[in-house]
């Protein structure tokens, strides 16, 4: 089936606009006008420090590592009761790497460099990733690869040595 062609769309003049009033004019602003161009102009407001000094970019990454370091060495700490041969591997060395990483990873913009210097949001994500773990640990139980899907944990309540087959009630 052939195609038609489009109607080639003509713009009319539309009448009755005479009688309306003008647009206003915008006010002047007031105080001093803002720089639009410049090297100043597209900066963030800097981080500062405690005392009220901006804070350069070397003292953010280090308050930035420093505190990635210490979360992270509680959480191995944490780790270490509930699995000590596994969270032998987390030794300070591997944890320093870890936050230098981060530290690298972070840098890459100023603007989050910045956020993450002034706001202790690293603190919520590592709270946030301890809570998250238990339940991310049994859904990969439960449904990743090799998981056993749900099963019932099995026998009655009151039949102990179902549940606990090593127990011999005496």
């Amino acid at each position: 089936m052939p195609r038609r062609k489009a109607a080639v769309l003509e713009d009319q003049p539309l009448t009755g606009l005479e009688d309306l009033d003008q647009d206003p004019q915008p006010r002047p602003a007031r105080g001093r006008p803002r720089k639009t161009t410049g090297a100043t102009a597209t900066k963030r407001i800097p981080a500062r420090t405690a005392t009220g000094r901006i804070a350069s970019k070397a003292s953010m990454q280090a308050k930035v590592r420093e505190e990635a370091f210490t979360y992270l060495s509680l959480m191995a700490a944490g780790w270490e009761i509930r699995d000590p041969w596994c969270a032998a591997q987390a030794t300070e060395e591997r944890i320093g790497v870890v936050a230098d990483q981060f530290v690298a990873m972070v840098s890459r913009s100023d603007s989050l460099l910045q956020s993450v210097a002034s706001s202790g949001i690293i603190g919520n994500v590592i709270m946030m990733m301890n809570a998250l773990f238990p339940i991310v640990r049994e859904v990969w139980r439960a449904h990743g690869p090799g998981g056993h899907g749900h099963q019932d944990q099995g026998g009655d309540e009151g039949d102990v040595t179902a549940r606990y087959p090593a127990y011999a009630a005496s």
